[in-house]
């Protein structure tokens, strides 16, 4: 059985924004995440985040990832995964 995704994975980088899915996330990439309706995901004021782990399967049996929230005033090239 194929997994629906529920939401879509915006993955940003230094020279692009590239749509992927979630499971294919990876520690240290920043992205931005859209509900199914397209509306952008926000925590602590900020739609932008940055993997602190890989994806992992919780006990629950979703998929899940570790993140920090970035904040559009510090989103530099520093930030950015590559």
């Amino acid at each position: 059985m194929i997994e629906p995704e529920l939401r879509t994975v915006l993955k940003i980088t230094k020279t692009k924004e590239e749509k992927i899915l979630f499971k294919d996330l990876k520690k240290g990439d920043v992205f931005k995440l859209f509900e199914s309706d397209g509306v952008p995901v926000v925590y602590n004021n900020t739609d932008i985040f940055k993997a602190t782990s890989n994806v992992f399967m919780t006990a629950d049996n979703v998929w899940s990832i570790d993140i920090i929230p970035v904040t559009n005033n510090i989103l530099d090239i520093d930030v950015l995964s590559n």
